[in-house]
């Protein structure tokens, strides 16, 4: 067993990757690294570009670029995948007719590298209509695709290139996995609640083209199997994928096992906030997945609400959000809210709603900014009261002593006066920041009414 991938490719014969337990992958290293059928496995075996793409009769289509595929991709047609290509698989060339292979687009040379007898390239190209990057991360507020590139010497002296300077990039070859997409999981007891969370989150997975995990709890075992069929049935067609689990657990303990099986990206719960929040913090604080809360039947939501501060936790929020809204179809309103008493740091605060701006617009999401002066809760009500948002996304605030999700005090009351909006609590890893002040600047406004 070892961490190191080229000792790896070296001396193994076959290998298997494993992830948090979970064997992964197996089979020959050339394999595994050209054709990995997983993100992980891409990614752990060597640095890859992953482009989402949508399958094709002929291939696959990025955007409005088109790559012919030669080999097998066991997902429907039109279905989303990863494109996966190699550092190695990209060309330079000081024109489109240069290069011989699928044209990216003009980028820019973010850096250079020499690593003996090769050359690593970092290219930046702006933004491709219709794709989204995944490898290499994109930067908080920053719309741009980046690029990683290796090529030989031999290549480097004949186009010579230096930060700054633009090239056009291409790919001789590409490989596509099927997309994972996300993954929801609905606990039911069979209550009134859970059937709303049911429909509501059936909705969202459709539009979000997301597999569904059912857990049902708290009912006798013949009543329990019963009720999971009725809700399979109930959910019905056009879901990417359905599973049925069940637990004579509580909820917290059910989705503790659940989500110690495997990773969720969000846990939709039925939740009367007026009457007890404590179940929604005691699923919060079983992984790393985030929740969206339902106490009421409704329309899929169109426009979102996401209350932000400044720092790493609200990045989380904006980018996960960000994600939900995407599939969704949603636009949505960036706001954060200056306490009467820190007037202060203006310009920072506004970098960061510009920021958020920025990566919503690269996720393709329509968006606008703006800013509440006064007490937090109350500013995000009146918000919430002057314009039309039907949903609302806030950050899952920890302890910054134990690092345990609370949500008692402001959140609290915000979820409690919004008990009838579909509430999508983000967790992040991160300590959460108080809220940052905010200046005027382009599109975000500031709302100069004075809450007390």
């Amino acid at each position: 067993m070892t961490h190191d991938q080229e000792e790896a490719f070296e001396l193994a014969d076959r290998l298997g990757v494993m992830n948090f337990g979970r064997l992964l992958e197996m089979g020959r290293p050339a394999e595994l690294y050209q054709r990995p059928q997983t993100e992980f496995v891409a990614t752990f075996l060597g640095t890859a570009n992953l482009l989402v793409g949508e399958q094709a009769a002929t291939g696959v289509n990025v955007g409005p670029l088109h790559f012919p595929l030669k080999t097998d991709l066991t997902v429907p047609e039109a279905h989303r995948v990863q494109v996966l290509f190699r550092p190695e698989d990209v060309v330079l060339g000081t024109s489109p007719e240069a290069l011989n292979a699928v044209v990216l687009g003009q980028g820019e040379v973010e850096h250079s590298t020499f690593i003996g007898a090769f050359e690593r390239l970092r290219l930046r190209l702006p933004p491709i209509a219709g794709a989204r990057p995944i490898a290499p991360t994109v930067p908080y507020g920053n719309s741009a695709i980046f690029v990683e590139a290796t090529r030989p010497q031999e290549q480097a002296r004949r186009l010579p290139l230096d930060s700054g300077e633009a090239v056009w990039v291409g790919v001789r070859r590409i490989h596509a996995l099927a997309h994972p997409g996300l993954h929801f999981l609905i606990p039911t007891d069979g209550s009134p609640l859970a059937q709303v969370a049911l429909e509501f989150g059936g909705q969202m997975a459709r539009l979000a083209h997301a597999r569904v995990t059912l857990l049902g709890h708290g009912l006798p075992a013949s009543a329990l199997d019963r009720h999971l069929q009725s809700a399979k049935e109930k959910l019905g067609s056009g879901l990417a994928s359905v599973e049925v689990r069940a637990s004579g657990d509580s909820l917290a303990l059910a989705v503790e096992s659940e989500t110690e099986r495997r990773p969720y990206d969000l846990v939709v719960l039925g939740c009367d906030p007026r009457k007890s929040l404590s179940a929604a913090e005691q699923v919060l604080r079983t992984g790393d997945h985030h929740l969206l809360l339902v106490s009421a039947s409704g329309p899929t939501p169109t426009r979102a609400l996401i209350c932000v501060a400044g720092g790493e936790p609200g990045k989380d929020d904006v980018l996960f959000a960000g994600r939900l809204a995407r599939h969704l179809g949603t636009e949505a309103t960036l706001f954060s809210v200056i306490p009467t008493e820190h007037q202060v740091n203006r310009a920072r605060a506004e970098r960061f709603l510009a920021g958020g701006l920025r990566s919503l617009e690269g996720l393709g999401v329509a968006a606008t900014a703006s800013v509440g002066v006064g007490g937090i809760g109350d500013a995000i009500q009146q918000q919430l009261t002057t314009t039309p948002h039907d949903w609302l996304v806030l950050g899952a605030p920890l302890n910054p002593r134990t690092g345990h999700v609370m949500l008692d005090g402001v959140v609290e009351q915000v979820l409690i006066n919004n008990a009838n909006r579909p509430v999508l609590i983000v967790r992040s890893t991160h300590v959460a920041l108080p809220f940052m002040p905010m200046t005027t600047s382009g599109r975000i406004k500031i709302v100069e009414e004075v809450i007390p």
